[in-house]
């Protein structure tokens, strides 16, 4: 487990952000739940023999937290601290747009912790550098998606949840898609860009704490006089085996692994703008 800086140790110290009240929104997990699921995790490392990670969750208390990357209730601390600093710093909302951006890189079932996160981030920072963006601040994603329909293997698929200044989108955007084109697994739509609406709930799903499993599916419909096909995709939950490998990785990049910053620093108490 990457150990956590002296900025995340500092800011989650404050019991505050575990609890209830703002900042909340919709899917936000309640502090039971969030208890419930760390509980429900250390059966289930337990069951599969991973007992330094179980041990770690097991003890996570009020004055103690383990700030591991795969614990719900830190997870959701730092959530809900990040989307609080991170509101307060991306003003006006409407000169953010909202960034789906799916990575270049996927891992079969099995490697993925063989994925180097700060690289995979870094490469994206670059581009970003490249296209002269302004400001972003987000997260990494992750999903395992399967293709039942055809031969292709069931694999992990890393992606940004990005809030981005949308000064200079042309250019940057252009880059942005250059980089990372469409290709067979992640068509039609490897890039989405919104404007962003001002609601925290964006800022928050940077660093969900609750991961699914997506199903790629073939469906038709009669358009324009033809027969078209068409590909969708629906939500079911990991896997045992499947939420084991995305704990024992998350734990090991720790909370901070997922963060993503682009001219933007790390301050007291929250963030600030490069210099």
């Amino acid at each position: 487990m990457n150990t956590p800086s002296p900025w995340l140790a500092k800011n989650l110290a404050d019991e505050r952000w575990f609890g209830e009240g703002q900042p909340n929104w919709k899917h936000l997990p309640s502090v039971e739940k969030a208890q419930i699921e760390r509980l429900k995790r250390v059966r289930l490392l337990k069951k599969h023999r991973h007992p330094e990670l179980m041990t770690a969750l097991a003890a996570c208390a009020p004055g103690k937290r383990c700030l591991s990357g795969c614990c719900p209730e830190c997870g959701r601390a730092m959530q809900r601290f990040v989307a609080t600093k991170a509101s307060q710093l991306l003003t006006p909302y409407n000169e953010y747009d909202v960034a789906s951006i799916i990575g270049r890189t996927q891992r079969l079932q099995g490697n993925l912790r063989t994925l180097p996160a700060a690289k995979f981030r870094d490469h994206l920072l670059r581009t970003l550098r490249r296209g002269r963006a302004g400001l972003a601040l987000g997260g990494i994603d992750f999903s395992f998606n399967e293709f039942p329909a055809t031969d292709r293997l069931a694999r992990w698929v890393p992606h940004f949840w990005l809030l981005i200044h949308n000064a200079n989108r042309p250019r940057w955007e252009r880059v942005v898609r250059e980089t990372y084109l469409a290709k067979a697994l992640i068509r039609p739509r490897p890039i989405r860009i919104d404007p962003w609406d001002g609601n925290i709930e964006a800022l928050g799903y940077a660093l969900k704490t609750k991961f699914d499993r997506r199903i790629s599916k073939v469906t038709y419909r009669f358009a324009r006089g033809k027969v078209r096909e068409c590909k969708n995709t629906t939500s079911d939950r990991l896997r045992a085996n499947e939420r084991v490998e995305l704990f024992l990785y998350l734990h090991e990049i720790g909370l901070e692994g997922r963060l993503v910053l682009f001219e933007v620093t790390k301050a007291r108490g929250g963030f600030d703008v490069a210099s």
